[in-house]
Protein backbone atom coordinates (compact mmCIF):
# COMPACT_ATOMS: atom_id res chain seq x y z
CA UNK A 1 0.00 0.00 0.00
CA UNK A 2 1.30 3.28 -1.10
CA UNK A 3 3.18 3.20 -3.43
CA UNK A 4 3.15 4.23 -7.21
CA UNK A 5 5.33 4.32 -10.22
CA UNK A 6 6.07 7.42 -12.13
CA UNK A 7 9.21 8.64 -14.77
CA UNK A 8 11.53 11.11 -14.83
CA UNK A 9 14.10 12.56 -17.03
CA UNK A 10 17.16 14.35 -16.31
CA UNK A 11 19.68 15.56 -19.09
CA UNK A 12 20.64 12.29 -21.09
CA UNK A 13 19.40 9.93 -18.11
CA UNK A 14 15.82 8.82 -17.35
CA UNK A 15 14.23 6.28 -15.15
CA UNK A 16 11.21 4.29 -13.78
CA UNK A 17 10.63 5.03 -9.83
CA UNK A 18 8.34 3.57 -7.62
CA UNK A 19 7.22 6.33 -4.84
CA UNK A 20 7.32 5.09 -1.70
CA UNK A 21 7.48 5.80 2.06
CA UNK A 22 10.54 4.01 2.94
CA UNK A 23 13.43 5.58 4.55
CA UNK A 24 16.59 4.02 3.20
CA UNK A 25 15.42 5.46 -0.73
CA UNK A 26 16.33 8.28 -2.70
CA UNK A 27 15.48 11.49 -1.41
CA UNK A 28 12.92 13.48 -2.82
CA UNK A 29 14.24 17.64 -3.96
CA UNK A 30 12.44 20.83 -2.35
CA UNK A 31 10.01 21.11 -5.78
CA UNK A 32 9.10 17.36 -5.59
CA UNK A 33 8.12 17.48 -1.55
CA UNK A 34 6.15 20.60 -2.27
CA UNK A 35 4.05 18.73 -4.73
CA UNK A 36 3.74 15.44 -2.11
CA UNK A 37 2.55 17.90 0.19
CA UNK A 38 -0.13 19.67 -2.11
CA UNK A 39 -1.26 16.02 -3.46
CA UNK A 40 -2.07 15.20 0.30
CA UNK A 41 -3.89 18.27 0.78
CA UNK A 42 -5.65 17.70 -2.59
CA UNK A 43 -6.19 13.44 -1.80
CA UNK A 44 -7.66 14.55 1.77
CA UNK A 45 -10.21 17.21 0.53
CA UNK A 46 -11.50 15.34 -2.79
CA UNK A 47 -11.27 11.69 -1.91
CA UNK A 48 -13.37 9.90 -0.20
CA UNK A 49 -12.04 6.30 0.73
CA UNK A 50 -11.06 7.15 4.28
CA UNK A 51 -10.14 2.68 4.97
CA UNK A 52 -7.51 4.27 7.42
CA UNK A 53 -9.14 7.97 8.68
CA UNK A 54 -6.00 7.95 11.52
CA UNK A 55 -3.37 7.97 8.31
CA UNK A 56 -4.32 11.66 7.52
CA UNK A 57 -1.99 13.39 10.04
CA UNK A 58 0.70 10.77 10.39
CA UNK A 59 3.71 12.13 9.28
CA UNK A 60 5.75 10.21 6.32
CA UNK A 61 9.01 11.03 4.62
CA UNK A 62 8.06 10.13 1.12
CA UNK A 63 11.09 8.72 -1.22
CA UNK A 64 12.01 7.02 -4.38
CA UNK A 65 12.60 3.60 -5.18
CA UNK A 66 14.60 3.20 -8.74
CA UNK A 67 12.92 0.66 -10.99
CA UNK A 68 15.22 1.39 -13.86
CA UNK A 69 17.38 4.05 -15.42
CA UNK A 70 17.92 4.41 -19.26
CA UNK A 71 21.43 6.43 -19.72
CA UNK A 72 24.52 6.84 -17.54
CA UNK A 73 25.02 8.59 -13.84
CA UNK A 74 23.19 8.69 -10.48
CA UNK A 75 20.59 10.85 -9.49
CA UNK A 76 21.11 12.09 -5.39
CA UNK A 77 17.87 13.09 -5.35
CA UNK A 78 14.69 13.26 -7.41
CA UNK A 79 13.10 17.01 -8.23
CA UNK A 80 10.24 18.56 -10.26
CA UNK A 81 6.42 18.85 -10.31
CA UNK A 82 5.73 15.70 -12.62
CA UNK A 83 5.18 13.31 -9.74
CA UNK A 84 2.01 15.35 -8.55
CA UNK A 85 -0.45 12.88 -10.01
CA UNK A 86 1.78 9.84 -8.95
CA UNK A 87 1.74 11.03 -5.32
CA UNK A 88 -1.68 11.42 -5.25
CA UNK A 89 -2.55 7.75 -6.23
CA UNK A 90 -0.12 6.59 -3.58
CA UNK A 91 -1.49 8.63 -1.20
CA UNK A 92 -5.23 7.09 -1.80
CA UNK A 93 -3.50 3.54 -2.02
CA UNK A 94 -2.19 4.31 1.42
CA UNK A 95 -6.02 5.90 2.93
CA UNK A 96 -7.83 3.50 1.37
CA UNK A 97 -5.69 0.65 2.02
CA UNK A 98 -5.88 -0.84 -1.61
CA UNK A 99 -2.53 -1.42 -3.63
CA UNK A 100 -2.41 1.06 -6.52
CA UNK A 101 -2.57 -1.47 -10.26
CA UNK A 102 1.21 -1.66 -11.02
CA UNK A 103 0.61 -1.40 -14.79
CA UNK A 104 -0.27 2.44 -14.34
CA UNK A 105 2.23 4.71 -14.46
CA UNK A 106 1.38 8.66 -13.91
CA UNK A 107 3.35 11.56 -15.54
CA UNK A 108 1.44 14.78 -14.54
CA UNK A 109 1.17 18.12 -12.57
CA UNK A 110 -1.53 18.55 -9.64
CA UNK A 111 -2.36 21.37 -8.75
CA UNK A 112 -3.86 22.82 -5.62
CA UNK A 113 -7.03 22.77 -6.93
CA UNK A 114 -7.05 19.38 -8.25
CA UNK A 115 -6.26 19.88 -11.40
CA UNK A 116 -4.05 17.92 -13.79
CA UNK A 117 -0.91 19.59 -16.23
CA UNK A 118 1.96 18.86 -18.39
CA UNK A 119 5.16 17.87 -17.87
CA UNK A 120 8.01 18.15 -20.39
CA UNK A 121 10.25 15.52 -21.82
CA UNK A 122 7.54 13.16 -21.91
CA UNK A 123 9.52 11.72 -25.23
CA UNK A 124 12.51 11.11 -22.81
CA UNK A 125 10.64 9.94 -20.03
CA UNK A 126 8.87 7.17 -22.15
CA UNK A 127 12.56 5.85 -23.12
CA UNK A 128 12.30 4.31 -19.53
CA UNK A 129 8.63 3.04 -19.58
CA UNK A 130 9.95 1.58 -22.72
CA UNK A 131 13.17 -0.24 -21.45
CA UNK A 132 11.89 -0.96 -17.92
CA UNK A 133 8.39 -0.89 -17.71
CA UNK A 134 7.88 -4.51 -18.08
CA UNK A 135 3.95 -5.01 -17.24
CA UNK A 136 3.39 -1.20 -17.65
CA UNK A 137 0.17 -1.13 -19.92
CA UNK A 138 -1.15 2.17 -19.21
CA UNK A 139 0.13 6.20 -18.82
CA UNK A 140 -1.70 8.58 -17.42
CA UNK A 141 -0.87 12.26 -18.72
CA UNK A 142 -2.64 15.50 -18.81
CA UNK A 143 -5.81 15.41 -21.00
CA UNK A 144 -3.73 18.41 -23.01
CA UNK A 145 -0.93 16.32 -23.67
CA UNK A 146 -2.97 13.21 -24.63
CA UNK A 147 -2.44 13.45 -28.13
CA UNK A 148 1.47 14.31 -27.82
CA UNK A 149 1.55 11.21 -25.99
CA UNK A 150 -0.39 8.78 -28.24
CA UNK A 151 1.46 10.20 -30.76
CA UNK A 152 5.44 9.18 -29.16
CA UNK A 153 3.68 5.73 -28.32
CA UNK A 154 3.24 5.60 -31.55
CA UNK A 155 6.06 6.24 -32.59
CA UNK A 156 7.75 3.85 -30.69
CA UNK A 157 4.81 0.64 -31.35
CA UNK A 158 4.61 0.72 -27.88
CA UNK A 159 1.84 -1.31 -26.13
CA UNK A 160 0.64 1.29 -24.04
CA UNK A 161 -3.08 2.86 -23.60
CA UNK A 162 -2.92 6.94 -22.89
CA UNK A 163 -5.13 8.20 -20.59
CA UNK A 164 -6.10 11.90 -19.94
CA UNK A 165 -7.23 13.68 -17.04
CA UNK A 166 -7.99 17.13 -16.26
CA UNK A 167 -9.03 17.16 -12.36
CA UNK A 168 -8.40 14.35 -9.55
CA UNK A 169 -11.74 12.29 -9.27
CA UNK A 170 -11.18 11.63 -13.28
CA UNK A 171 -7.63 10.10 -12.02
CA UNK A 172 -9.45 8.30 -9.25
CA UNK A 173 -12.03 7.40 -11.91
CA UNK A 174 -8.88 6.02 -14.03
CA UNK A 175 -7.01 3.86 -11.44
CA UNK A 176 -9.40 3.37 -8.84
CA UNK A 177 -12.50 2.67 -10.88
CA UNK A 178 -14.67 1.16 -7.25
CA UNK A 179 -12.69 2.79 -4.92
CA UNK A 180 -15.78 3.36 -2.74
CA UNK A 181 -17.82 1.26 -3.71
CA UNK A 182 -14.58 -1.56 -2.59
CA UNK A 183 -14.32 0.02 1.08
CA UNK A 184 -17.96 0.03 1.42
CA UNK A 185 -18.20 -3.94 0.78
CA UNK A 186 -14.99 -4.59 3.16
CA UNK A 187 -16.97 -2.74 5.91
CA UNK A 188 -20.11 -4.79 5.32
CA UNK A 189 -17.70 -8.01 5.89
CA UNK A 190 -15.45 -7.13 8.02
CA UNK A 191 -17.93 -4.32 10.50
CA UNK A 192 -15.49 -4.39 13.63
CA UNK A 193 -13.13 -2.13 10.55
CA UNK A 194 -16.56 0.10 10.42
CA UNK A 195 -17.04 0.60 13.91
CA UNK A 196 -13.09 1.28 14.47
CA UNK A 197 -12.87 3.82 11.75
CA UNK A 198 -16.39 5.50 13.20
CA UNK A 199 -14.26 6.09 16.36
CA UNK A 200 -11.28 7.35 14.19
CA UNK A 201 -13.50 10.05 12.39
CA UNK A 202 -15.20 11.17 15.62
CA UNK A 203 -11.94 11.60 17.21
CA UNK A 204 -9.99 13.36 14.43
CA UNK A 205 -13.61 15.51 13.99
CA UNK A 206 -13.48 16.40 17.05
CA UNK A 207 -10.00 17.32 17.12
CA UNK A 208 -9.09 21.57 17.33
CA UNK A 209 -6.77 20.83 14.29
CA UNK A 210 -7.53 21.65 10.64
CA UNK A 211 -6.59 17.64 9.07
CA UNK A 212 -8.08 19.12 6.00
CA UNK A 213 -8.58 22.00 3.31
CA UNK A 214 -11.83 20.38 2.83
CA UNK A 215 -14.31 17.99 4.62
CA UNK A 216 -16.57 16.65 1.36
CA UNK A 217 -14.56 13.38 1.45
CA UNK A 218 -14.35 12.61 5.34
CA UNK A 219 -18.11 13.55 5.00
CA UNK A 220 -18.85 11.34 2.79
CA UNK A 221 -16.82 8.19 4.42
CA UNK A 222 -17.91 9.17 7.96
CA UNK A 223 -21.92 8.98 6.64
CA UNK A 224 -21.29 5.51 4.75
CA UNK A 225 -19.65 4.17 8.17
CA UNK A 226 -22.47 5.58 10.79
CA UNK A 227 -24.64 3.00 8.52
CA UNK A 228 -22.79 0.53 8.31
CA UNK A 229 -21.34 0.36 12.33
CA UNK A 230 -23.21 -2.30 13.98
CA UNK A 231 -22.14 -1.07 17.32
CA UNK A 232 -24.86 1.79 18.90
CA UNK A 233 -21.92 3.54 20.18
CA UNK A 234 -19.85 3.17 16.67
CA UNK A 235 -22.83 4.42 14.32
CA UNK A 236 -23.57 7.64 17.33
CA UNK A 237 -19.92 8.18 16.77
CA UNK A 238 -20.27 7.97 12.90
CA UNK A 239 -23.18 10.39 12.83
CA UNK A 240 -21.62 12.81 15.11
CA UNK A 241 -18.51 13.52 12.49
CA UNK A 242 -20.63 13.27 9.47
CA UNK A 243 -22.70 16.21 11.23
CA UNK A 244 -19.85 18.10 11.97
CA UNK A 245 -18.07 17.21 8.68
CA UNK A 246 -21.41 17.94 6.89
CA UNK A 247 -21.63 21.75 8.93
CA UNK A 248 -17.89 22.22 6.84
CA UNK A 249 -19.26 21.49 3.77
CA UNK A 250 -22.34 24.10 4.15
CA UNK A 251 -24.59 21.51 4.67
CA UNK A 252 -25.30 21.72 8.28
CA UNK A 253 -27.89 20.08 10.54
CA UNK A 254 -28.70 20.71 14.31
CA UNK A 255 -25.97 18.22 16.11
CA UNK A 256 -27.52 16.06 17.85
CA UNK A 257 -26.22 15.01 21.27
CA UNK A 258 -27.13 12.16 23.78
CA UNK A 259 -27.82 14.02 27.23
CA UNK A 260 -26.33 11.53 29.30
CA UNK A 261 -23.19 10.06 27.14
CA UNK A 262 -22.23 14.10 26.71
CA UNK A 263 -22.18 14.60 30.48
CA UNK A 264 -21.01 11.18 31.16
CA UNK A 265 -17.24 12.53 29.32
CA UNK A 266 -14.43 14.65 30.93
CA UNK A 267 -14.92 18.27 30.32
CA UNK A 268 -12.29 19.37 27.80
CA UNK A 269 -14.77 16.89 25.40
CA UNK A 270 -18.14 17.88 26.53
CA UNK A 271 -16.64 21.65 25.79
CA UNK A 272 -15.71 20.21 22.39
CA UNK A 273 -18.60 18.68 21.48
CA UNK A 274 -20.64 21.99 23.01
CA UNK A 275 -18.67 24.49 20.95
CA UNK A 276 -19.92 22.32 17.94
CA UNK A 277 -23.51 22.19 18.58
CA UNK A 278 -23.08 25.88 19.19
CA UNK A 279 -21.68 26.16 15.38
CA UNK A 280 -24.17 23.70 14.23
CA UNK A 281 -26.81 25.72 15.39
CA UNK A 282 -25.29 29.18 13.99
CA UNK A 283 -25.31 26.93 10.24
CA UNK A 284 -28.59 25.21 10.55
CA UNK A 285 -31.97 27.13 11.04
CA UNK A 286 -33.59 25.99 14.46
CA UNK A 287 -36.02 27.82 16.73
CA UNK A 288 -33.93 26.92 19.84
CA UNK A 289 -30.41 28.78 19.29
CA UNK A 290 -31.03 31.01 22.15
CA UNK A 291 -31.37 28.05 24.14
CA UNK A 292 -28.44 26.25 22.79
CA UNK A 293 -26.16 29.32 23.23
CA UNK A 294 -27.71 29.59 27.11
CA UNK A 295 -26.30 25.88 27.71
CA UNK A 296 -23.62 26.69 26.14
CA UNK A 297 -23.14 29.49 28.46
CA UNK A 298 -23.36 27.70 31.51
CA UNK A 299 -20.63 25.61 30.41
CA UNK A 300 -17.82 27.77 31.07
CA UNK A 301 -15.73 28.83 33.98
CA UNK A 302 -15.10 31.92 35.46
CA UNK A 303 -12.19 33.76 33.27
CA UNK A 304 -9.70 33.05 35.54
CA UNK A 305 -10.01 29.46 35.31
CA UNK A 306 -10.77 28.96 31.76
CA UNK A 307 -8.38 27.05 29.29
CA UNK A 308 -8.10 26.06 25.80
CA UNK A 309 -11.57 24.49 25.45
CA UNK A 310 -13.23 27.29 27.00
CA UNK A 311 -11.88 29.40 24.25
CA UNK A 312 -13.20 27.42 22.07
CA UNK A 313 -16.73 27.51 23.31
CA UNK A 314 -16.30 31.22 23.28
CA UNK A 315 -15.80 31.36 19.82
CA UNK A 316 -18.28 29.19 18.79
CA UNK A 317 -20.43 31.69 20.85
CA UNK A 318 -19.39 34.42 19.12
CA UNK A 319 -19.94 32.59 15.50
CA UNK A 320 -23.42 32.17 16.78
CA UNK A 321 -24.34 35.45 18.09
CA UNK A 322 -22.30 36.78 14.49
CA UNK A 323 -24.51 34.59 12.69
CA UNK A 324 -28.36 35.94 13.74
CA UNK A 325 -26.81 39.65 13.65
CA UNK A 326 -26.35 39.95 17.71
CA UNK A 327 -23.05 42.30 17.26
CA UNK A 328 -22.10 43.74 20.36
CA UNK A 329 -22.57 40.42 22.30
CA UNK A 330 -20.93 38.33 18.84
CA UNK A 331 -18.15 41.14 19.84
CA UNK A 332 -18.41 39.95 23.56
CA UNK A 333 -17.58 36.73 23.20
CA UNK A 334 -15.32 37.01 20.50
CA UNK A 335 -12.82 39.40 22.05
CA UNK A 336 -13.01 37.50 25.12
CA UNK A 337 -11.38 34.10 23.04
CA UNK A 338 -8.93 36.40 21.65
CA UNK A 339 -7.79 37.63 25.09
CA UNK A 340 -7.95 34.14 26.39
CA UNK A 341 -5.90 32.62 23.95
CA UNK A 342 -3.40 35.01 24.26
CA UNK A 343 -3.33 34.71 27.80
CA UNK A 344 -1.86 31.31 27.74
CA UNK A 345 -0.05 32.42 25.15
CA UNK A 346 -0.89 30.29 22.57
CA UNK A 347 -1.83 32.93 19.93
CA UNK A 348 -1.80 30.18 17.40
CA UNK A 349 -5.37 29.04 18.79
CA UNK A 350 -6.74 32.21 17.77
CA UNK A 351 -7.33 31.71 14.09
CA UNK A 352 -10.90 30.66 14.55
CA UNK A 353 -12.25 33.76 16.08
CA UNK A 354 -10.14 36.33 14.63
CA UNK A 355 -11.70 35.55 11.32
CA UNK A 356 -14.86 35.84 12.95
CA UNK A 357 -13.89 39.44 14.57
CA UNK A 358 -12.51 40.73 11.68
CA UNK A 359 -15.35 39.48 9.41
CA UNK A 360 -18.02 41.86 12.41
CA UNK A 361 -15.85 44.34 12.58
CA UNK A 362 -15.80 44.71 8.17
CA UNK A 363 -19.99 44.46 8.43
CA UNK A 364 -20.03 47.30 11.25
CA UNK A 365 -17.68 49.23 9.19
CA UNK A 366 -15.06 49.47 11.78
CA UNK A 367 -12.08 50.70 9.18
CA UNK A 368 -9.58 51.26 11.74
CA UNK A 369 -10.06 48.11 14.33
CA UNK A 370 -9.85 46.20 11.57
CA UNK A 371 -6.25 47.49 10.02
CA UNK A 372 -5.56 47.31 13.66
CA UNK A 373 -5.98 43.27 14.06
CA UNK A 374 -4.35 43.23 11.08
CA UNK A 375 -1.06 44.69 12.41
CA UNK A 376 -1.68 43.01 16.24
CA UNK A 377 -2.31 39.37 15.33
CA UNK A 378 -2.67 38.83 11.75
CA UNK A 379 0.24 39.48 10.41
CA UNK A 380 2.15 37.77 13.08
CA UNK A 381 -0.02 34.27 12.39
CA UNK A 382 0.59 34.43 9.02
CA UNK A 383 4.41 33.74 9.68
CA UNK A 384 3.33 31.45 12.44
CA UNK A 385 4.37 27.79 12.07
CA UNK A 386 1.89 26.63 14.37
CA UNK A 387 -1.34 28.29 11.88
CA UNK A 388 -1.83 26.03 9.26
CA UNK A 389 -2.33 26.49 5.68
CA UNK A 390 -6.08 26.49 5.35
CA UNK A 391 -6.16 28.68 8.46
CA UNK A 392 -4.08 31.13 6.57
CA UNK A 393 -6.01 31.21 3.79
CA UNK A 394 -9.25 32.54 6.11
CA UNK A 395 -7.20 34.74 7.52
CA UNK A 396 -6.58 36.22 4.20
CA UNK A 397 -10.22 36.08 3.17
CA UNK A 398 -11.38 37.70 6.21
CA UNK A 399 -9.18 40.53 6.05
CA UNK A 400 -9.73 41.35 2.08
CA UNK A 401 -13.43 40.90 2.93
CA UNK A 402 -13.67 43.63 5.91
CA UNK A 403 -10.97 45.80 3.73
CA UNK A 404 -13.83 46.29 1.10
CA UNK A 405 -16.43 46.44 3.11
CA UNK A 406 -14.83 49.23 4.88
CA UNK A 407 -14.26 50.91 1.90
CA UNK A 408 -10.85 50.46 1.82
CA UNK A 409 -9.86 48.98 -1.47
CA UNK A 410 -6.21 49.82 -2.04
CA UNK A 411 -5.59 47.83 1.18
CA UNK A 412 -8.02 44.45 -0.07
CA UNK A 413 -5.84 44.73 -3.15
CA UNK A 414 -2.26 44.54 -1.52
CA UNK A 415 -3.32 41.80 1.04
CA UNK A 416 -4.60 39.87 -2.10
CA UNK A 417 -1.54 40.16 -3.88
CA UNK A 418 0.60 39.34 -0.82
CA UNK A 419 -1.64 36.22 0.76
CA UNK A 420 -2.38 34.89 -3.14
CA UNK A 421 -0.34 31.76 -2.24
CA UNK A 422 -2.23 30.97 1.12
CA UNK A 423 -5.76 31.85 -0.89
CA UNK A 424 -5.15 29.24 -3.57
CA UNK A 425 -3.87 26.22 -1.01
CA UNK A 426 -7.61 27.35 1.21
CA UNK A 427 -10.69 25.28 0.92
CA UNK A 428 -12.70 25.81 -2.14
CA UNK A 429 -14.81 28.32 -0.95
CA UNK A 430 -12.39 30.60 0.41
CA UNK A 431 -10.86 31.12 -3.13
CA UNK A 432 -14.19 31.59 -4.64
CA UNK A 433 -15.21 33.46 -1.71
CA UNK A 434 -11.42 35.66 -2.05
CA UNK A 435 -12.13 36.05 -5.97
CA UNK A 436 -15.41 37.11 -5.48
CA UNK A 437 -14.31 40.27 -2.81
CA UNK A 438 -11.20 41.20 -4.55
CA UNK A 439 -13.99 41.18 -8.07
CA UNK A 440 -15.53 43.85 -5.87
CA UNK A 441 -12.24 45.90 -4.98
CA UNK A 442 -11.56 46.19 -8.08
CA UNK A 443 -14.89 46.86 -9.81
CA UNK A 444 -14.24 49.82 -6.76
CA UNK A 445 -11.23 51.18 -8.51
CA UNK A 446 -12.29 51.02 -11.77
CA UNK A 447 -10.53 47.86 -13.10
CA UNK A 448 -13.86 46.42 -14.53
CA UNK A 449 -11.31 44.07 -16.89
CA UNK A 450 -9.45 42.20 -13.85
CA UNK A 451 -12.52 42.57 -11.89
CA UNK A 452 -14.83 40.44 -14.30
CA UNK A 453 -11.47 37.62 -14.30
CA UNK A 454 -11.73 37.08 -10.75
CA UNK A 455 -15.99 36.87 -11.39
CA UNK A 456 -15.09 34.35 -13.68
CA UNK A 457 -12.95 32.41 -11.07
CA UNK A 458 -15.13 32.76 -8.42
CA UNK A 459 -18.33 31.03 -11.00
CA UNK A 460 -15.36 28.40 -12.61
CA UNK A 461 -14.82 26.85 -8.62
CA UNK A 462 -19.00 27.54 -8.00
CA UNK A 463 -19.31 25.27 -10.75
CA UNK A 464 -16.66 22.72 -11.03
CA UNK A 465 -16.54 22.03 -6.51
CA UNK A 466 -18.75 20.43 -4.53
CA UNK A 467 -21.72 21.86 -2.57
CA UNK A 468 -19.27 23.75 0.03
CA UNK A 469 -18.42 26.02 -2.75
CA UNK A 470 -21.41 26.67 -5.28
CA UNK A 471 -22.60 29.60 -3.51
CA UNK A 472 -19.53 31.26 -5.06
CA UNK A 473 -20.67 32.08 -8.34
CA UNK A 474 -24.16 32.55 -7.61
CA UNK A 475 -23.34 35.38 -5.37
CA UNK A 476 -20.89 36.86 -7.89
CA UNK A 477 -24.26 36.94 -9.87
CA UNK A 478 -26.53 38.63 -6.63
CA UNK A 479 -23.38 41.30 -6.40
CA UNK A 480 -24.02 42.68 -10.59
CA UNK A 481 -27.52 42.14 -10.37
CA UNK A 482 -27.41 44.75 -7.39
CA UNK A 483 -24.98 46.81 -8.89
CA UNK A 484 -26.93 46.63 -12.19
CA UNK A 485 -30.77 46.70 -10.31
CA UNK A 486 -31.16 43.81 -12.25
CA UNK A 487 -34.34 42.64 -10.34
CA UNK A 488 -34.76 39.21 -12.28
CA UNK A 489 -31.29 38.36 -12.13
CA UNK A 490 -31.73 39.21 -8.36
CA UNK A 491 -34.72 37.30 -7.79
CA UNK A 492 -32.45 34.25 -9.61
CA UNK A 493 -30.19 34.54 -8.16
CA UNK A 494 -31.61 34.56 -4.32
CA UNK A 495 -33.67 31.71 -5.83
CA UNK A 496 -30.60 29.47 -6.46
CA UNK A 497 -29.27 30.04 -3.15
CA UNK A 498 -32.35 28.93 -1.84
CA UNK A 499 -31.90 25.91 -3.57
CA UNK A 500 -27.97 25.26 -2.90
CA UNK A 501 -27.89 26.47 1.07
CA UNK A 502 -31.14 26.80 2.35
CA UNK A 503 -30.86 26.74 5.99
CA UNK A 504 -28.36 30.03 5.42
CA UNK A 505 -31.22 31.39 3.19
CA UNK A 506 -34.04 30.64 5.85
CA UNK A 507 -32.20 32.53 8.46
CA UNK A 508 -31.78 35.65 7.04
CA UNK A 509 -35.38 35.28 5.42
CA UNK A 510 -36.21 35.16 9.63
CA UNK A 511 -34.19 38.65 10.13
CA UNK A 512 -35.32 40.63 6.98
CA UNK A 513 -38.40 39.00 5.91
CA UNK A 514 -38.97 37.78 2.37
CA UNK A 515 -38.55 40.99 0.31
CA UNK A 516 -36.21 40.17 -2.02
CA UNK A 517 -34.96 43.68 -2.46
CA UNK A 518 -34.09 44.01 1.38
CA UNK A 519 -33.10 40.02 1.22
CA UNK A 520 -30.33 40.61 -1.85
CA UNK A 521 -29.08 43.48 -0.22
CA UNK A 522 -28.48 41.52 3.43
CA UNK A 523 -27.55 38.67 1.59
CA UNK A 524 -24.25 40.00 -0.45
CA UNK A 525 -23.38 41.63 2.65
CA UNK A 526 -23.85 39.44 5.42
CA UNK A 527 -22.78 36.13 3.86
CA UNK A 528 -20.42 34.48 5.83
CA UNK A 529 -17.71 34.26 3.20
Amino acid sequence: MGESLFVTANGSRSGLWVLTCSEERTPLGPVARQQVEEAWSVVGRDVAALAHPERLHEQRTWRARLAGRVGSGKDESIDGRSLGVAAAIAQISLLADIPAPTDVVASATLGLDGSIGPVEKLSEKLEAIADWGLGVRRLLVAKSQVEDARGLVDARELPLEVLGAERIDEVVTHVFPDLFAGLEKRWTEEPQLANAAARTLFDLALSDARLLQDWSGFAQTARAVAAMATEARAQQLGELAAGIAERHIGQARLLPLDREWWKAQRRPVRLRLMAHAVQAAADAVGEDWEMTADTARGQLLEPSDQSREDFMLLGALGRLFAAWHRWELAEEFLDAALQGWEDIREPSGASFPLCERIRVAGVRGHRELVREHWRKRVVPLMIDPQVSPASRGFLALAMIRASVQCGDHAAALRDAEEWHSWIVRGPRHVQGSAARWIANALDAVNRGADADSQRAVAREIGQQATKSAAFCGILVDLDEALRDADEMGRRNALERLRLSNGADMRRFEQMCGNDDATLGKVVSEHWRY
